[in-house]
């Protein structure tokens, strides 16, 4: 179906499933978690530092409506995502104090 109903472009989809038989499917919003502080320095198979930063489980509120609750009410949760995380309402506030700060 999304075939002939495609999203717009950057659009990707996250799916998760939980470990037990699902109830069914939710479309749901990205709930908010917490990584843990931990950071965890490895090597990859060419011998090169890489870290893994959160690496305990992350820990989230489970609001109602939300990915996170989905799964732990043993749905398949399925959220559009895109990639713009950026949060436009703050530019202009962050372009004045640049401009401040930058002085004359």
């Amino acid at each position: 179906m999304l075939l002939e109903h495609p999203l717009k472009p950057g659009t990707l989809i996250n799916v998760n499933v939980p470990a037990e038989p699902p109830r069914g499917v939710r479309v749901v919003r990205q709930g908010r978690r917490r990584y843990g502080e931990a950071v965890i320095e490895k090597t990859d198979p060419r011998g090169r530092p890489y870290y893994w930063i959160g690496a305990t489980p992350p820990e989230g509120m489970l609001e109602q409506g939300t990915d996170l609750s989905a799964v732990e009410e043993n749905y398949i949760s399925v959220t559009p995502l895109h990639l713009d995380l950026t949060h436009y309402d703050s530019l202009s506030l962050l372009e004045g104090i640049a401009t401040r700060l930058a002085g004359p």
